[in-house]
């Protein structure tokens, strides 16, 4: 009783502050799995970090695919080669790349 009363806490307090800062967290409905970007898309997000924020990609730090609702979600993290990290989503594999610079009170 205690566990479930405590995992319910942690929950609502999750959403509350991601919710108070516009952040999306991972939530037990939604499924997650990593994934490797294919070369078009690799030359895409390329192109459009170096557009939009001078920036020349030194490594993908991680790469996942996300189901919320049945729909497939391609997200992850870069690193700049001067050390930037930049967040990225991309709502289905024919479309551009929304790019977000990590800040440090966000990431």
């Amino acid at each position: 009783m205690h566990r479930q009363a405590s995992n319910t806490a942690v929950i609502a307090i999750t959403t509350l502050i991601s919710g108070a800062l516009g952040l999306t967290f991972l939530t037990p409905t939604a499924r997650s799995a990593a994934v490797n970007l294919s070369p078009s898309q690799q030359t895409l997000l390329k192109s459009q970090l170096s557009e939009n924020y001078n920036c020349q990609l030194g490594e993908i730090l991680y790469s996942r695919e996300i189901e919320i609702g049945g729909e497939k979600q391609l997200e992850g993290r870069i690193r700049c080669q001067d050390q930037r990290e930049i967040d990225f989503t991309q709502s289905n594999a024919n479309q551009k790349f929304q790019l977000r610079l990590c800040q440090p009170t966000v990431c």
